[in-house]
Order: C-alpha cells, then sequence, then structure tokens
C-alpha cells in the first residue's frame, strides 16, 4: 500500500491533472478489456463454481465489451498506450517478485 501511494505521488507530482485523468480511464479500459476477456475463460474451467445469474448470449456480450474497450483505447494517443503497457509490464514484473519471494509460482 506505501509503495502504491508513493508511485501515484510520483505520477500526480510529475504529470498534470488532464495527464493524470488520461492515465486513469486508459487504466480502466484495459482493466474493463481483460475482465471481460478473463470471464468466458473462468466460466469454461468452471473453477468460478456455480453462477448466481446467467446472461443469455454472456460470451458475445462479453466479446462485445473487449471490442468496444479496444475501439476505444484505438482513440488514444500512442504515448497513452505505451503508458498502459508499461503499467501492465510493472504489474506483471511485482506479481513474479511476490511469487518468487514467497517461494512459489503464481498460476497464470
Amino acid at each position: 500500500m506505501i509503495s502504491n501511494s508513493a508511485v501515484a505521488l510520483g505520477l500526480a507530482l510529475y504529470g498534470s491533472f488532464a495527464g493524470a485523468a488520461s492515465l486513469s480511464v486508459v487504466t480502466r479500459l484495459g482493466i474493463f478489456a481483460l475482465t471481460c476477456a478473463a470471464l468466458p475463460m473462468l466460466r469454461l474451467k468452471g473453477t468460478a463454481g456455480m453462477p448466481s445469474f446467467r446472461v443469455p448470449g454472456g460470451h458475445c456480450v462479453a466479446g462485445a465489451g473487449v471490442l468496444f474497450c479496444l475501439w476505444l483505447l484505438a482513440t488514444r494517443s500512442l504515448t497513452q498506450i505505451w503508458q498502459l503497457l508499461l503499467i501492465l509490464a510493472a504489474g506483471l514484473l511485482v506479481r513474479g517478485l511476490v511469487g518468487h519471494r514467497n517461494g512459489r509460482e503464481l498460476a497464470s
């Protein structure tokens, strides 16, 4: 939590409000797209348990969500996309370090 706050403070002091807001939007779109892509996979694996409800055509809805997020990301500048990719890479690095430190490999 402390490191997350320190990174957020550094980014806030380095950039402008508009840049921070834009980065927030791009990050959320990436998270939404990954969530929409993960839902059908989790349902197919059966590791999510019994769903409390099912959306008719849920796979199509999730696919449409991914396509919509990708379309919105395509309207962003190349700099913003690179920022998103750097944040994702940093997250994967932290995930790998935490898994290595705990002496176990995290499942992909």
